[in-house]
């Protein structure tokens, strides 16, 4: 009888990442993943091939060539050929097009949901098909299959014509699920593993030999592993009835930790040294019909396929941990931790505290009496007492066991507690500071000599406290800093320089020096002198106008940084950010935020959970970061990427397409580009998609780079080479041609008379017609005047009206979207005012100005009246047009505008943008009313940003 191994839930909440139909993911049934050698990621699906460049997917079915779009394995090979197996056809890629690969006799090549196709070391591919086993050749495009067994081989064994999975090792070892047996076929020949080697009955799907040299097996129901030298399997299938249903299909992977994952009935399954950890809906992972696929990508990230729910990511796996409610604490919104000599992690939240036992899978909630009360920080003091305290005014102690015992309740509200080498409690609460000696009988709180005392009227709340390596210990609160040394206690005045603004944030360092915190985000770096505090500014590298609610100085000497949206950490050399696409748990950081455990391992606190980061040094261990042309395309025709581009002129636009597949911090990639030749400056994007409309004829170099602003990297610099043919009228034959028709001409010199004649005629009906233009150039410049605003060169407003009633027939018919943007500048009524009707002229012109040099071609922008335009952005919605609407924003605000030789003066706009759904269609008027409620809200909360109307239910 088979040995069960015991099982372990986890413990930590997965941070999942799911892509779907909103991403591009059309079908959600996904049933195999494999990684190209570039980096792209492969997803097979029930319908079709998805190619997920880290920013899109694109589809491959019937159109390039699939007629059987039921993907049932994926394998890419050493010279990255992708192969997509289907029920009954197996399929190569070959350029950007499917195609079939049959039996050398013309049969088609059926395979099931397995393990069907191995490459061996040597580049070998192995091929189960039909229940029997082929090599599987490419040569100069042409495929060979020839079996690998000959006949009377497969008479005298016959399980080896009913093989369902192969996996290729060295000098053609091969292991196979053969029948209900496994086999071992080699250069000695075929060994058959059953019951009497440690093999189930069973049909042997998915094998795998990991780092170690154990080959692993898995079945429906059933994992077995062979150790190196062993004879016989030893059974590893979960305890606990976890494989009890049918799957798709069995899955073995090794993650880049070498632990060994398998699916299970509800999720995964993780192998630890000698147990297995379950991963499920308690831990957020939703598998639908189940995981169908594991698969690593190049910097260690793990993605899962799901039978129902599409892709799912593994934000941050093996580095980040979370923890909410479903593990047992008792509120997500998390304070404060804390770890005591006996191991136990302390945590304090909203509700009450935590306490998570050494070897616990879960928080265990500490009864406490004010259960309604924040425990807003806790320490541990010399003696090993877990001390707690409340926002509302309680102090109490915690131990492994028990309630929360009660020391004091009388306390205004607590902000942080610390202790100090000489065994005092330092509390920095909302009326000073207070100490406890923990070393004295009584334990009564005072407030220290020489301080304010509460209700007296230079009390002022302490913001911060923090312990400086000498052991003593510093404050903060409105005005002041206070240090207590050898001495007795010292005050420094606590003012940034230059601006009203105050210090909010504390924490100590290393070298004796402080970090903090302003009221305006910024932070600075203090020492002390002879003659007071020196601030010095930091870099703030990725922080931008986050708000700062902590500051921690780890071993390391690197500085965390906890914001509202999300950590940033400092090394002393670069910074790095981190936030939920990385798997923090949640972007808003809260109360003390960062806990540095024993074994340098930050947990870090926000308003939606606990994150743990196990590897801290892991963060700043990025991967290269590299870019590429994903596609091109001219005159709807594909351009082939590293080699060089050869155009007929025209009038069409050259689209380009660029990917990077770096998977960390994605939100700060930034594409940098430019065409040598035609433009000397550089360009950036936060979006691939690039358009160059109309080049002229000409060489040039396209080249381009991306940037990451967190991670504070860039690609090498890439360039494909762009030539555009002149027009016929510009070539070789052309002015051959009028060589010949030059010398016929002198030839017929004896009728110049006659062509004299011809040509006074000529002249004369030139004269005629270039009349007659003239005359159509008035009356078209006369139309134009009607439709122009006569002041900023506008469409005026009849004239935007009818674009915009034209642009939403247009994008009804062509089931496409289309983005109204309606847009006010702000305080124009001001301008008036202040400076004269003829410096709002002048910002309305200028304004006009900037707006259409913002737009493209296919855009409009029309004076609705006042300070009022409409902006018309025809195949944009709301999550593909934001970026072009912060560009107009950006646009209006960038600088200054001039109102006359001497003067400028700043100008912002606010932006109500509505988008038009082809599916939804809705009237000319409610769009404009729906954009025009959006204008308004912009207005409310704030100007001079965007907002976006909503479709009516």
């Amino acid at each position: 009888m088979l040995l069960l191994l015991p099982v372990m839930a986890a413990a930590q909440q997965a941070p999942l990442r799911y892509y779907g139909q909103q991403d591009g993911l059309a079908n959600l049934a996904v049933t195999a993943l494999a990684r190209g050698r570039g980096g792209h990621l492969w997803v097979g699906t029930e319908n079709g091939v998805y190619r997920y460049n880290g920013a899109s997917f694109r589809r491959y079915a019937q159109d390039e060539g699939m007629d059987e779009p039921a993907v049932t394995a994926l394998t890419v090979d050493h010279e990255d050929n992708l192969w997509v197996s289907s029920y009954n056809k197996l399929y190569l890629k070959v350029g950007e097009r499917l195609r079939p690969v049959l039996h050398d006799d013309g049969q088609q090549i059926d395979s099931l949901p397995s393990q069907n196709l191995s490459i061996a070391p040597d580049g070998t591919r192995y091929l189960v098909t039909g229940g029997q086993l082929y090599t599987l050749g490419l040569r100069d495009g042409r495929t060979r299959v020839r079996p690998v067994f000959a006949q009377p081989q497969l008479a005298r064994l016959a399980a080896l014509a009913d093989l369902t999975g192969v996996l290729a090792e060295a000098g053609a070892n091969l292991w196979l699920g053969c029948g209900e047996a496994l086999c071992h076929a080699g250069p000695g020949g075929v060994t058959v593993w059953g019951p009497a080697q440690g093999v189930p009955r069973g049909r042997w799907d998915a094998l795998l030999r990991d780092r170690e040299g154990r080959l692993w097996a898995s079945s429906q129901r059933r994992i077995i592993v062979l150790a190196p030298g062993a004879q016989s399997f030893a059974d590893r299938t979960p305890a606990g009835d976890v494989m009890r249903k049918e799957k798709l299909r069995a899955v073995l992977a090794e993650d880049h930790e070498g632990r060994i994952l398998s699916n299970t009935d509800d999720g995964l399954a993780r192998w630890e040294r000698d147990h297995w950890v379950l991963y499920g809906p308690a831990n957020g992972l939703r598998a639908a019909g189940g995981i169908t696929a594991v698969q690593s990508d190049a910097a260690g990230g793990l993605w899962l396929g799901s039978r129902g729910l599409g892709l799912v990511n593994w934000l941050g796996y093996g580095n980040w941990e979370n923890w909410s409610s479903a593990q047992g604490l008792p509120s997500d919104v998390a304070l404060s931790f804390v770890r005591d000599e006996r191991g136990v992690l302390y945590a304090a939240t909203r509700e009450r505290p935590a306490r998570l036992l050494p070897g616990a899978r879960r928080f265990a909630e500490v009864p406490a009496d004010h259960t309604a009360a924040q425990w807003s920080s806790l320490a541990l003091d010399r003696g090993g007492q877990v001390w707690a305290a409340t926002y509302s005014g309680l102090l109490a102690r915690l131990g492994p066991h028990g309630p929360a015992r009660v020391h004091t309740r009388a306390l205004s509200g607590v902000n942080a507690l610390m202790t100090d080498p000489q065994q005092r409690l330092w509390l920095a609460t909302g009326d000073g500071i207070s100490v406890l000696d923990t070393g004295s009988p009584n334990q009564a709180v005072r407030v220290p000599a020489g301080l304010p005392k509460p209700g007296e009227a230079d009390a002022t709340p302490v913001h911060g406290q923090c312990l400086a390596p000498d052991g003593t210990p510093w404050f903060l609160d409105d005005i002041q800093l206070r240090h207590l040394d050898a001495n007795g206690w010292q005050a420094y005045a606590a003012r940034p320089p230059g601006g009203n603004a105050q210090f909010s944030v504390l924490a100590c360092s290393a070298d004796g020096a402080l970090w903090l915190a302003d009221s305006r985000n910024r932070l600075w770096h203090a020492t002390t002198a002879a003659s007071g505090m020196q601030f010095r500014p930091v870099d703030q590298g990725p922080l931008g106008g986050a708000h700062i609610i902590a500051l921690w100085e780890d071993r390391r000497g690197w500085l965390w940084v906890g914001t509202d949206a999300g950590v940033a950490i400092w090394n002393r050399q670069h910074w790095r950010f981190f936030d939920q696409n990385d798997g923090l748990a949640w972007n808003d950081t809260n109360g003390s935020v960062f806990y540095e455990d024993r074994d340098g391992s930050m947990w870090i606190a926000t308003s939606n959970g606990v994150s743990h980061v196990l590897y801290p040094d892991r963060l700043f261990a990025t991967q290269p970061l590299s870019v590429r042309i994903e596609q091109a395309r001219h005159e709807n025709a594909a351009l082939a990427p590293g080699r060089p581009w050869t155009l007929p002129w025209s009038g069409a636009p050259l689209e380009v397409e660029l990917a990077s597949l770096h998977p960390q911090n994605r939100s700060a990639l930034r594409y940098h580009y430019r065409m040598a030749g035609l433009e000397s400056g550089w360009a950036e994007s936060a979006t691939p998609q690039l358009r160059y409309a109309a080049l002229p004829p000409g060489e040039y170099q396209f080249e381009y780079y991306a940037t990451n602003t967190y991670s504070h990297s860039a690609s090498p610099l890439q360039r494909q080479a762009v030539t555009v043919l002149p027009p016929w009228w510009r070539t070789t034959p052309f002015y051959l041609l009028c060589a010949v028709l030059g010398l016929l001409l002198l030839s017929l010199a004896y009728r110049l008379r006659v062509r004299h004649l011809l040509q006074r005629q000529l002249h004369t009906e030139q004269l005629v017609r270039e009349r007659t233009r003239e005359l159509e150039q008035s009356r078209e410049q006369l139309r134009q005047r009607a439709l122009r605003d006569s002041l900023t060169g506008a469409w005026n407003r009849g004239a935007i009206m009818e674009i915009i009633e034209h642009a939403l027939a247009q994008a009804l018919a062509q089931r496409q979207p289309l983005l109204l943007v309606l847009l006010d500048l702000d305080h124009f009524k001001r301008i008036n005012d202040n400076y004269g009707h003829g410096a709002g002229d002048a910002v309305l012109r200028e304004a006009v100005a900037r707006l259409g040099a913002a737009v493209r071609q296919s855009d409009a922008v029309g004076r609705y009246g006042g300070e009022e335009f409409l902006v018309v952005l025809p195949g944009l919605n709301e999550a593909n047009g934001h970026a072009r609407v912060e560009e107009l924003r950006h646009a209006i605000r960038h600088e200054p505008m001039r109102i006359d030789q001497q003067q400028a003066i700043a100008v912002s706009g606010s932006f109500g943008a509505m988008a038009f759904d082809p599916m939804r269609p809705l009237p000319m008027a409610q769009l404009i009313e729906l954009a025009d409620q959006a204008l308004y809200r912009a207005k409310e909360n704030g100007r001079d940003r965007i907002e976006y109307g909503a479709l009516p239910p």
